[in-house]
């Protein structure tokens, strides 16, 4: 679900020093990047924000729209989990209280946000830490370890009992390579059909060689 994470830092007083954990998607982890660069004015000190754990993420849902889909078709008090089940799956699974109710994902599909469509990152690129669910592995989380301060919460929680780690399967990693790039193909494909020319990316910096390729393979 799309949810306005970085609303409550800009509701933070100017003058506030306490130290900061965001917990993001890849856009709002590349927001957080972005304002750590060029840090807002008039507002809290984003020098305060000391870690961001970054979601993985191939799209999100409008949260009006799809809430909307959701109570016509269930009794939204009862639900207690959602959940997207590997492929060949194809379908969303909604969990209540008394049973299970499956849908097409094609059906949901249509209640994707517009911009997801132009996003490059699935697996929040720019986090201290990178987490998500391992396909074919039930139970377990992928983490992947981006930063120097990421590595030392990884390694404090495991240093009291709190976090159970393993080895990432080659296949599992192989795996999340290929999806990770094929969103990047997505991406530079929409974008340039926006732009009505595949030399023109917009925003996106990118050498025309290697944009050639990712958008004729």
């Amino acid at each position: 679900m799309a949810c306005p994470v970085l609303s409550p830092y800009n509701q933070i007083p100017k003058n506030d020093s306490n130290k900061l954990g965001i917990v993001g998607m890849p856009c709002q982890v590349l927001a957080v990047t972005k304002m750590k660069k060029a840090p807002p004015v008039n507002r809290v000190s984003i020098g305060n924000v000391k870690l961001v754990i970054g979601l993985f993420c191939t799209w999100a849902l409008s949260p009006d729209k799809f809430h909307r889909f959701l109570k016509e078709k269930l009794d939204l008090a009862k639900v207690k989990k959602f959940d997207i089940p590997p492929p060949p799956s194809n379908r969303f699974d909604v969990y209540s209280t008394s049973d299970k109710i499956s849908f097409p994902l094609d059906e949901i599909r249509q209640f994707t946000m517009q911009t997801c469509a132009y996003c490059l990152d699935m697996t929040s690129e720019f986090a201290d830490i990178s987490v998500g669910s391992v396909e074919g592995i039930e139970g377990w989380n992928t983490v992947v370890i981006r930063t120097d301060i990421g590595d030392e919460l990884v390694k404090a929680a495991k240093d009291k009992k709190k976090l159970e780690t393993d080895k990432l399967p080659p296949e599992n990693l192989a795996h999340l390579k290929k999806a990770a790039l094929l969103k990047k193909k997505r991406a530079f494909k929409e974008i340039a059909k926006r732009s009505g020319d595949e030399k023109n990316l917009l925003y996106v910096g990118l050498s025309p060689k290697l944009a050639e390729k990712l958008l004729t393979s």
